[in-house]
């Protein structure tokens, strides 16, 4: 298509190495993305099995209605972040779908650019 070594050659394949790496760029926030939820739900339910334990057991007294209640808004709480994260995680993925397909980006093109091959 072009020659080997000319300008347009270089001018394509450095466009190609800035949206391979804008996809590299995604994929690592979708990561943290999931991280943070998974972390966040983990510890919500220690937390949540934890003050109800200490309930049960009396550790706590539970004699009011908002100490009998707080596990349960402790994990309403938890759940929402949750949602608003996954809401974000949802979005950003279908963006990162798009411009892979637009692109046509694969994982190996992802994986050549990591190891230096691109």
């Amino acid at each position: 298509m072009f020659k080997k070594g000319s300008r347009m050659q270089e001018h394509v394949g450095k466009k190609r190495r800035k949206e391979v790496r804008e996809a590299l760029n995604m994929r690592q926030e979708l990561n943290k993305y999931m991280t943070i939820m998974v972390v966040t739900l983990v510890i919500g339910i220690i937390a949540w099995s934890a003050l109800s334990y200490l309930m049960v057991t009396g550790v706590i007294p539970n004699d009011t209605t908002f100490m009998q209640t707080l596990p349960y808004v402790l994990l309403f709480i938890v759940i929402i972040f949750i949602g608003s994260r996954s809401y974000k995680w949802s979005a950003l993925h279908e963006r990162y779908r798009k411009h892979c397909a637009r692109y046509n980006i694969t994982k190996s093109d992802i994986k050549a650019l990591k190891n230096g091959e691109m």
